[in-house]
């Protein structure tokens, strides 16, 4: 192990009870691609902190590098319960989904941020860019067009447009 490793380690266990010190331990596994080793440290500060959300989100990294879809997206949608009925919320849905190879389940989460909230940047471009990948031009460009319509005091939206005609 590293300095940094023998650090958050020695953290860790002169402060068991701390959630904070298992969170960046398993941050720390999660970078160095240790994910079984990350899952234990999330798993340890979800038992510390039952009510942190953080804690769910680093699993769902976690099983996401694990190569477990179906854990990702139970631990992505135990955010949802967790934080509410909320366009972030169901933006980190969307973003799970992606990652574990599930286009058509992403496109409906994003649209379910959208639906909650409309003018998210965040979840328009994520789901723009999906559109793209999967060659549904047409509806990334209404997309792009309608966020920079309703949003004139950015050009992200026109930017992105740029791009993805740019890589077509």
């Amino acid at each position: 192990p590293d300095l940094a490793q023998r650090e958050l380690e020695s953290a860790a266990a002169e402060s068991p009870q701390d959630p904070g010190a298992a969170l960046r331990l398993a941050r720390l596994h999660l970078a160095r691609e240790r994910p079984q080793a990350a899952l234990a440290e999330f798993d340890r500060a979800a038992r510390l902190a039952p009510s942190s959300i953080e804690p769910l989100v680093g699993r769902t990294h976690a099983y996401v590098a694990l190569r477990q879809p179906s854990d990702a997206v139970r631990a992505a949608e135990e955010v949802v319960k967790r934080q509410g009925d909320t366009a972030d919320a169901y933006l980190f849905l969307g973003t799970t989904h992606e990652r574990v190879g599930q286009p058509d389940e992403a496109a409906k989460a994003f649209e379910q941020a959208l639906q909650r909230q409309p003018n998210h940047l965040a979840a328009a471009r994520a789901l723009a860019a999906l559109y793209a990948r999967t060659k549904r031009m047409a509806e990334a460009q209404r997309l792009l067009e309608d966020m920079a319509n309703s949003n004139p005091q950015t050009v992200v939206p026109l930017l992105d447009l740029g791009q993805i005609f740019q890589s077509a």
